[in-house]
């Protein structure tokens, strides 16, 4: 039994989007709100076709974070 092999198998699975593999690993990623863009880095599952990523726990709620504080910068900005 190969155990690097087996810790590879633990970190892949099919996107559910379009069944390429998805790879769970710490990826940059750029949150969008109103035209304005922050960069994050975000661990989660990402597909290698299609680019889909799915997000959870200390993840999802880290982005979260992040797409509120940026929203709550930008709809700041426009008040009078």
């Amino acid at each position: 039994m190969n155990d690097s092999n087996d810790s590879d198998k633990l970190k892949t699975q099919p996107c559910p989007a379009c069944g390429s593999v998805m790879r769970y690993e710490k990826r940059d990623n750029v949150i969008e709100y109103q035209g304005h863009l922050r960069a994050i880095e975000t661990l989660g599952w990402w597909c290698q076709g299609c680019g889909e990523a799915i997000l959870s726990g200390d993840s999802l709620l880290a982005y979260e974070r992040e797409l509120n504080a940026l929203r709550d910068e930008v709809n700041n900005k426009s008040k009078p």
